[in-house]
């Protein structure tokens, strides 16, 4: 049973597939500077929510899990890691790095 004075929410990733519903009631919100955050997220920062254990339930979870440190964990669909830099096409005349271009 939900509690009355809950902060439920619910969000997930733009494609759908993975959703979650979380209760953001007694969680804490800071900022990470290291530099595996300041790269994922493209900025000096990233923003993070820590929530209280068991307030955070997968509706439909990701299947993919990769440790980028001992305490942050990343969630990822894995059709994205596989797919994701196949659809975008090289420019014409610009050095590619066959490393980033699905290139094996």
């Amino acid at each position: 049973m939900v509690e009355s004075n809950t902060d439920l929410r619910t969000g997930g990733c733009l494609c759908g597939h993975v959703r979650y519903e979380i209760d953001m009631t007694g969680s804490r919100t800071g900022n990470c500077h290291c530099r595996d955050c300041q790269k994922n997220g493209g900025g000096p920062f990233m923003t993070f929510t820590n929530p209280r254990p068991g307030h955070l339930r997968w509706l439909q979870e990701p299947e993919g899990r990769a440790h980028a440190s001992d305490i942050a964990v990343r969630r990822f669909y894995e059709i994205y890691t596989k797919s994701r830099w196949a659809s975008i096409t090289p420019l014409a005349g610009v050095p590619q790095f066959e490393a980033d271009n699905g290139a094996d």
